[in-house]
């Protein structure tokens, strides 16, 4: 499926031994044909701890975003999920928190009591990023 701007490949049906597909040359081949043809290669994965393929999935790519949701994914779960990670050396870049309510009083984005805050990283003098908050 393709627009102007987006093209999607569904992942078909199921296969006998995902594992063995995901470790295989052609799926890298098709990783890095994809990488060289588009700006951003966005795979969607089952969850962390659901099945153990998706670990493969996360070593060979650029970046890993976690999904939660709140209220409903257990803190535990999640400090697993992350911890399996990075054990793989997946390159962790952030966790989307859905399903979050919005309150209803001045306290949140734009309200008095909201300050932002961002991380700037810079390379130390070993090459090494480090972190510097700003206010």
């Amino acid at each position: 499926m393709t627009g102007d701007d987006l093209w999607v490949m569904p992942a078909g049906g199921r296969v006998p031994d995902p594992a063995r597909l995901i470790g295989s040359p052609r799926f890298r081949a098709l990783l890095e044909q994809a990488r060289a043809t588009f700006h951003a290669v966005i795979l969607d994965t089952p969850p962390v701890l659901a099945v153990s393929e998706v670990l493969d999935i996360a070593s060979v790519v650029d970046g890993v975003v976690l999904v939660a949701r709140a209220d409903q994914t257990n803190r535990l779960a999640l400090g697993e999920a992350v911890s399996r990670l990075r054990k793989v050396e997946a390159p962790l870049l952030g966790l989307i928190l859905n399903g979050v309510e919005s309150g209803s009083g001045t306290a949140g984005y734009g309200g008095d009591y909201y300050r932002y805050y961002s991380y700037d990283y810079k390379p130390d003098d070993a090459g090494r990023k480090r972190k510097r908050a700003k206010a």
